[in-house]
């Protein structure tokens, strides 16, 4: 017998529930309850039912802190009971933190969530959402019903249509939505569900309560440029960085830094610079959905986004910062004639000094950044302006002040290189 946790916090939105489901497929009668561990938030996406129950740890934080929480939990599990602890997660200092505790005498071991993505799963997998198996897919839905309302003009707070109204507008676009086409498109609360992901991933507004409930497609940012709408200070650096050809690539970035290291613990000692991007990217491509679903952006299919661009940054990157480590354990930068070195770790506070690159990029270029505009920089550098994003921008500037690489000049009230 095993005692499982899973680690939902860094899955993809609406994958939550199949990533569960091929987990307990394997769990063998008598096992140990499952504990699914999530933000808050999550638990409104998978619910509780039959063999799983959900722990909550709070609000996204900094990703330390939330790697640190899930280890005290693993930790707590372990010394509770006489069965053996495994923890399924996606994240990388997780699952460094419980080859850690196993050191320590513990029983415990980590798997990454990867080997049971949808890329790495059979077909024939059981489907365990909310969503109708035997219909199409939602990520296939999701860019109907987005299609569907930017055609019918559905697009921003004053231009919203019924809830009732949206099957009728999606069986004209693609009769698979009529209630008589199969068993699978009269299945309840279809329409409810797909309008439930489409909020949960940013997509729509909703507003009003049944059954006279309301919704929009969010307005994309890119409008507003268009009509001659003053750009935000987060658009201004995101174009910034973007002129230096660093991205920043908020969307996959993380994703990307998490599949670097990764890649390094699995291969210590046998890559180069250019190979371990390369695997890296590839890595985080397979895992990507087959269609992307953009915040205020049209979705695009997965293989329509710019990876030899994403492939091109990360090397830029590990050109110009010494993250890497060489074989005497030294940091270096993988330049031209470094690139086929062979990389065997990575410096301890490598994200940081990834992260704190881009910050003096945009000083150096220019870039208007005042006091309190923490903000502004969390939406450039992450797509958002959460807390745990505005955390992880102050975890950014802190050394920066500290080393004296950066200062704010009182005259002007704005950041300047030191």
């Amino acid at each position: 017998m095993e005692h499982r946790l899973i680690d939902i916090t860094r899955a993809w939105p609406a994958t939550e529930l199949e990533l569960i489901g091929r987990i307990l497929d394997g769990k063998a009668a008598g096992d140990p309850e499952v504990l699914v561990i999530g933000f808050d938030y999550q638990r409104g996406a998978i619910g509780e039912t039959g063999g799983y129950r959900f722990v909550g740890i709070g609000d996204p934080q900094a990703e330390s802190v939330v790697a640190e929480r899930i280890a005290k939990l693993v930790q707590e599990q372990a010394e509770a009971g006489s069965e053996p602890v495994v923890l399924y997660s996606f994240h990388p200092l997780v699952l460094a933190l419980c080859d850690n505790l196993a050191g320590q005498g513990h029983s415990v071991s980590g798997r990454n969530l990867t080997e049971f993505s949808r890329s790495k799963a059979a077909v024939d997998t059981k489907a365990t959402s909310r969503w109708p198996a035997d219909f199409m897919q939602i990520d296939e839905a999701l860019a109907v019903l987005v299609t569907v309302l930017q055609e019918k003009g559905h697009v921003g707070r004053d231009k919203p249509v019924f809830k009732t109204e949206i099957r009728k507008l999606l069986q004209r676009a693609d009769i698979r939505f009529d209630k008589n086409h199969s068993k699978a498109s009269g299945s309840q609360n279809l329409i409810s569900e797909l309008v439930n992901q489409a909020a949960a991933r940013g997509l729509i507004d909703v507003a009003g309560k049944e059954p006279r409930i309301v919704l929009w497609l969010r307005e994309p940012k890119s409008v507003q440029a268009e009509i001659g709408e003053e750009r935000t200070p987060s658009q201004e650096y995101v174009n910034i960085l973007m002129s230096s050809g660093l991205g920043p690539f908020a969307d996959f970035r993380t994703q990307l830094y998490d599949m670097i290291e990764l890649t390094v613990h699995d291969n210590a000692g046998k890559l180069g610079r250019t190979e371990l991007v390369k695997r890296a990217v590839a890595g985080v491509r397979e895992q990507a959905p087959d269609l992307l679903l953009r915040p205020r952006r049209k979705p695009i299919p997965r293989d329509s986004y710019p990876w030899n661009k994403l492939r091109v940054f990360a090397g830029e990157l590990l050109e110009k910062v010494p993250v890497l480590l060489n074989e005497a354990g030294q940091p270096f930068c993988a330049s031209w004639g470094t690139a086929f070195d062979k990389v065997h770790g990575l410096t301890e506070d490598w994200r940081n000094q990834l992260e704190s690159f881009l910050v003096l990029e945009l000083v150096r270029k220019g870039a208007v950044i005042r006091s309190g505009q923490a903000e502004d920089l969390a939406g450039a550098l992450f797509a958002n302006r959460s807390e745990e994003s505005v955390v992880r921008v102050e975890e950014i500037l802190q050394p920066l002040f500290e080393k004296g690489r950066l200062r704010f000049d009182p005259d002007t009230d704005t950041l300047c290189l030191a």
